[in-house]
């Protein structure tokens, strides 16, 4: 009779040992599966389809540590709406804004797919790309109008002087270029320009660019222990409320989010960065004399420079921001461009005069 017992239980640990190996070699072959075809549990790739172009990272390897976007792509939809929502945005200073009609050209940037040749390029970040305007209202279209040229648009978000400079140099110029504009941003493109110089320095010791691959999470495993664990603690995704002044237009007070350009004072500046500037200006002097061309750089200056007339900060804003007195970095660039052959224009009293 114990014998009897005994192979029962012995039978019944050997189909439940058969039915856990089975299980651990189905979930192990599954696991092989996803890992080999890259399957992302954390659809990275499909989430970005739904963000507008414009607030996308671009991921097309230019030169050696730059990038742009993708070949021709087309947005019919709100942008700065969609972007602040998606950003887990809680304003809805956007709530009216237009659907527009997006087009970015075969090399990434926001031209007519026929434009072959033009008189002026036009390089920067996000204030040249504009990527929530049609390109009609882009500025860089109204100059082509006021002077009856053609110009090309370079303006691509996340991006500082060396890549501008990268941007012109494969894209920029033309038979009939006699024009380069740099756009530059007080806002930020002095930290870019130093985030672009140990990128360079990086890729010159190890030939390594910096990644802008989305890490995709192909783990069947991991997948199963972070929705475990949210079922335990269910995540929490914080909210902000990105406005933080009231600008009063002519027509009417605008809710903005207005942040402290850093780098105000030239003193501040380290060696390294004011000679990347050197540098940059520099190259881009050499770039146009040997095109034949004019080299410019248009002061574009922040928010808070070119809003501050009229801004009214809530209880939310930054004392930074509000706290913010300009610093000599505009005269400091003018003086280097003199010494570089490069045109300076202060683009700071024609937007405080417009708004």
């Amino acid at each position: 009779m114990a014998d009897r017992s005994g192979t029962r239980v012995r039978n019944v640990l050997i189909r439940l040992l058969a039915v856990v190996i089975m299980f651990v070699l189905t979930v192990g072959v599954v696991e092989l599966l996803f890992r080999v075809i890259g399957y992302d549990f954390n659809q990275q790739e499909a989430a970005l389809a739904h963000m507008p172009i414009y607030c996308r990272q671009p991921r097309v390897p230019v030169g050696d540590v730059y990038y742009r976007r993708p070949d021709p792509q087309d947005w019919h939809a709100q942008v700065l709406n969609v972007g602040h929502e998606r950003s887990d945005g809680i304003d809805m200073v956007y709530d009216d804004e237009l659907l527009v009609d997006i087009h970015y050209d075969k090399q990434g940037f926001r031209n007519h797919d026929d434009l072959t040749d033009w008189e002026i390029a036009v390089v920067g970040d996000s204030c040249v790309e504009a990527g929530y305007l049609e390109h009609r209202d882009l500025f860089t279209s109204a100059l082509g109008r006021h002077l009856n040229v053609r110009v090309k648009n370079l303006g691509l978000s996340f991006n500082g002087p060396r890549a501008y400079i990268c941007y012109t140099k494969y894209f920029g110029l033309a038979k009939s270029t006699r024009h380069i504009v740099m756009v530059f941003f007080e806002g930020n493109d002095i930290t870019d320009l130093e985030r672009e110089q140990r990128d360079i320095d990086t890729f010159e010791r190890t030939g390594k660019r910096p990644v802008r691959d989305i890490d995709t999470q192909s783990s069947v495993f991991k997948t199963l222990r972070r929705y475990a664990g949210d079922l335990i603690n269910p995540p929490v995704r914080p909210r902000r409320k990105f406005q933080n002044a009231w600008f009063a237009s002519t027509a009417r007070d605008i809710g903005v989010s207005v942040g402290a350009p850093a780098h105000m004072v030239s003193d501040k500046l380290t060696p390294p960065t004011v000679d990347a500037l050197k540098s940059c200006l520099a190259e881009w002097s050499r770039m146009a004399r040997d095109h034949g061309a004019t080299a410019w750089l248009a002061y574009m200056p922040s928010k808070r420079r070119a809003l501050a007339p009229g801004l009214r900060f809530t209880d939310n804003a930054n004392p930074d921001s509000i706290n913010w007195k300009p610093g000599d970095i505009l005269q400091f660039l003018e003086t280097l461009c003199e010494k570089h052959d490069v045109r300076f224009v202060d683009l700071t009293p024609a937007l405080i005069a417009q708004s």
